[in-house]
């Protein structure tokens, strides 16, 4: 039985009252329940703690979320703790803000719908997915970028797992919650995590979670995103009928083996149970699964071997510019050392080099500001551009400047024309464009030649 009913009250640090509007509770879990809440003619979600290990040690996790809640969030990511309760009941709480309808958590996208209760208060099943690889690898960049603020903001989230995230599917923007378990490197406060997403080290009780482990956890959120599948679940775990504690303690503790370790294949996928993980596996270039086998290698026992989150956003903004769409369907990867020719039908991308960054051009690609205008700004999810379909002529296709600054434009590479802002430009073999943008007064010059 839930522990409050719509309409009660619960009293804030700020000395007013929450008051509980939901019919039952927004979830649920081992921590505690959450509830929709108005508080100064405001909406928000408020978490309501159940759990009996926090509350024996509340002091130390109240004292942490009220240092939290004065310092802030590292960015705009996190569903931060924004107030706190008074102490009531012989529990306290928290407030933040919602998360907006059209984010759905990570867990529901892994297992591919979520359960939506419809106005007649009856719930039905509906799928929940990308429909391209660019929002998630976009997603992907948000998370790791997320925590390199965190870890910047000497953080260690402490429990990451699949159930801290929420993403909107078709934009790939992310929201990062359950942060009332992030402290500073070097204080834990009794959470150790979820089965699956621990280090091995944290598992075994070795170390307490901490930035190291983190870089783990981090990975295997990716890998799951990715892959959708365990990076440790492979033949051996499937070979036990029941995986009690002693059997967890060995397969992600004492003795964990990578399911793709490229020398010892005794816990490798099974084919039949881990079809769509095979599959994804080999869809991926060699520096994503260098990434993955490096931390589930060497990093499985040594910290310092697994990927640090700088690296994760280097490869994967690699990852994001290397995307492929043919119009046949067909989703991949470019390789530039080979050209992308699709698998499924044979044709032939243009391709557009910019400064030695090859980028596959195809119908509704988003270009990037990280991409075609200044390598070091940071800026990598500002959309400059994209590649659109004329109206008036079906097939043909263009780059349009959504940059508000002017482009330069050649077809012979003498004669240049502009290209404003809103407007766009024929894709045609042979042509070059002059990406420029003012940044501090200074004008960045890329120069886009495209091929095919």
């Amino acid at each position: 039985m839930s522990v409050f009913s719509k309409g009660d009250k619960i009293p804030m640090d700020a000395g007013r009252d929450a008051v509980v509007i939901s019919d039952g509770v927004l979830g649920s879990g081992g921590q505690g329940e959450v509830y929709v809440v108005r508080f100064d003619g405001s909406d928000y979600a408020l978490k309501w703690y159940t759990s009996e290990r926090i509350l024996e040690n509340k002091d130390a996790f109240i004292d942490n979320m009220r240092e939290n809640v004065i310092k802030g969030a590292p960015t705009s990511k996190f569903v931060w703790p924004i107030r706190m309760t008074k102490e009531y009941k012989g529990s306290f709480g928290y407030m933040m803000n919602l998360i907006p309808r059209n984010y759905s958590s990570l867990s529901d996208i892994l297992r591919t719908y979520k359960i939506s209760t419809l106005p007649d208060g009856s719930s039905q099943r509906v799928r929940v997915g990308f429909n391209s690889l660019d929002p998630m690898v976009i997603a992907s960049l948000n998370i790791v970028d997320s925590f390199r603020a965190l870890q910047r903001s000497g953080y260690s989230y402490q429990d990451l797992n699949d159930g801290g995230f929420y993403i909107d599917t078709v934009t790939g923007d992310v929201m990062i919650c359950d942060c009332d378990n992030v402290a500073p490197d070097g204080k834990n406060l009794g959470i150790r995590g979820k089965p699956g997403y621990m280090a091995p080290d944290v598992v075994t009780n070795e170390s307490l979670p901490s930035p190291n482990s983190d870089k783990y956890s981090l990975a295997v959120v990716l890998f799951k995103l990715f892959m959708r599948g365990d990076p440790l679940e492979g033949k051996k775990v499937c070979s036990c009928v029941v995986l009690t504690g002693s059997a967890e303690l060995k397969h992600y503790g004492t003795d964990p083996l990578f399911i793709f370790d490229p020398n010892d294949r005794s816990n490798e996928p099974v084919p039949g149970i881990h079809n769509n993980l095979i599959k994804n596996w080999k869809l991926y270039p060699d520096y994503i699964r260098d990434a993955f086998t490096k931390t589930f290698t060497s990093g499985l026992k040594d910290a310092s071997c697994r990927v640090i989150p700088n690296e994760w956003f280097k490869v994967l903004s690699r990852l994001h510019s290397d995307i492929a769409v043919c119009s046949c369907g067909y989703q991949g990867f470019y390789d530039a050392s080979a050209g992308f020719s699709c698998p499924r039908c044979g044709k032939t991308l243009p391709v557009m080099d910019v400064d030695g960054l090859s980028l596959a051009l195809f119908k509704d690609r988003n270009l990037y500001f990280d991409q075609v205008v200044d390598r070091d700004s940071g800026s990598f999810f500002k959309v400059v551009g994209k590649v659109v379909e004329n109206r008036e002529r079906p097939g043909l296709m263009g780059i349009k400047n959504l940059s508000g600054s002017t482009w330069r434009v050649t077809y012979d590479g003498t004669n240049w024309k502009d290209v404003p802002g809103d407007h766009g430009a024929a894709l045609i073999d042979g042509m070059e464009i002059q990406f420029g943008e003012k940044i501090n007064n200074l004008t960045k010059v890329l120069t886009g030649k495209v091929k095919g």
